[in-house]
């Protein structure tokens, strides 16, 4: 099998000592910022308050981090409620070191929440626009587009991870083991430098290797050590720690600790150079699917608007974006493997629950909307 894809992008635009600046950040303003502009163009053509856009646009900022956050807490990690409370809503993150994160864990359900929340309080508040469906209904269009920069973000995380598939779409999420190879510990301990002997290390195709079961795809890494690392911590650190290390993350690799590690090691400009065969796990790049999908309901939803402008049915289009992404949302999380059930006779995750609630939440508004349209 040699129809698969590598994906070994970093989740790091670039780095100044402690601080990363992360793709995620930065397509998730990218995205906000886009989707203001869309917003504008809206309002000028309802001939509505332009000075009313600023201030959605801080409103739903301001709850879907928070909301998106939040969520992901009550919904999927609780327990850091108890344990670490202060790193809730703060990019730091205390223990082991202090350093700066970013906001780890954002759920798109806690999003949605949180921005129905704060529309609801906009709505009464700014009496420029007619009801909250009318808001939701231009909103929802922008919600969609947002969705595909902040799923493009995931997939440069490596997050969520796939099921294995053998289509010519798999993917081999590698970063995590070479950014992990990097960090492993237990090599400082051999080292007499006390320091990790990796520079770097770079992955490529073996096409050469054949394997017989769904989703594996041969792969080699090549493991760049330092200057002054002798062959004797090479040769440990590789049959030790590297063979532990790629055994331990099977989510990403497979390789079983009944057989030997297949690796070669030679030197070059008076450095040590490693090369280790293994086998990937293809997996479905769900992000794409997922980012693809926000796309088209953008389109959709948008397409309509310019069709009816101010003539569209109040909930209309919040009816469809309702049904349209949180059922698309609901069928993708079966090609998540990271989605645990609600319970142990419960086939679907909490993820699943509630996205089929905002489903159902759709097809109360679009009833709504067509029986008011007809009234």
């Amino acid at each position: 099998m040699v129809n698969y894809i590598i994906w070994n992008g970093s989740p790091a635009l670039f780095s100044i000592g402690s601080f990363v600046l992360r793709w995620y950040g930065v397509l998730f303003v990218l995205g906000f910022v886009l989707c203001r502009q869309i917003l504008l163009h809206i309002y000028k053509k309802e001939d509505q308050p332009i000075k009313d856009v600023d201030t959605l646009t801080l409103y739903i900022v301001i709850s879907s981090v928070l909301g998106a956050r939040l969520g992901h807490v009550i919904f999927f990690q609780p327990d850091l409620i108890w344990s670490k409370p202060f790193e809730i809503f703060l990019p730091f993150e205390f223990q082991p070191v202090f350093h700066f994160t970013g906001l780890q864990g954002l759920s798109s359900h806690g999003a949605a929440f949180g921005i129905l929340l704060a529309l609801l309080i906009y709505s009464r508040r700014n009496k420029s626009v007619h009801g909250y469906l009318k808001v939701l209904d231009r909103f929802v269009i922008v919600v969609a587009l947002a969705g595909a920069f902040i799923l493009a973000s995931n997939f440069f995380n490596s997050e969520p991870i796939g099921r294995p598939t053998d289509s010519l779409l798999g993917t081999v999420f590698i970063r995590p083991i070479t950014d992990g190879l990097l960090k492993v510990p237990c090599c400082i301990m051999r080292n007499p430098g006390g320091k990790n002997p990796l520079d770097f290390v770079s992955v490529k195709k073996d096409e050469e290797r054949e394997v017989d079961r769904i989703s594996h795809s041969p792969i080699i890494l090549y493991l760049f050590f330092n200057p002054g690392v002798t062959e004797q911590i090479v040769k440990e650190f590789l049959l030790g720690d590297v063979k532990t290390y790629l055994f331990d993350r099977s989510e990403f690799v497979y390789e079983p600790g009944t057989e030997p590690l297949h690796y070669t090691i030679f030197v070059e400009k008076d450095n040590y150079i490693a090369r280790v065969r293994t086998i990937g796990i293809a997996r479905h790049p769900v992000q794409l699917y997922e980012g693809v999908s926000c796309l088209l309901v953008f389109a959709f939803l948008f397409g309509y608007w310019r069709k009816h402008k101010v003539n569209t049915p109040p909930g209309r289009i919040l009816g469809f974006f309702l049904i349209t992404f949180w059922g698309l949302h609901f069928i993708y999380d079966y090609l998540k493997i990271d989605q645990a059930p609600i319970g142990e006779r419960m086939a679907l995750s909490t993820g699943q629950v509630l996205s089929v609630s905002f489903f159902l939440a759709g097809v109360v508004v679009l009833v709504y909307s067509y029986r008011k349209a007809t009234a």
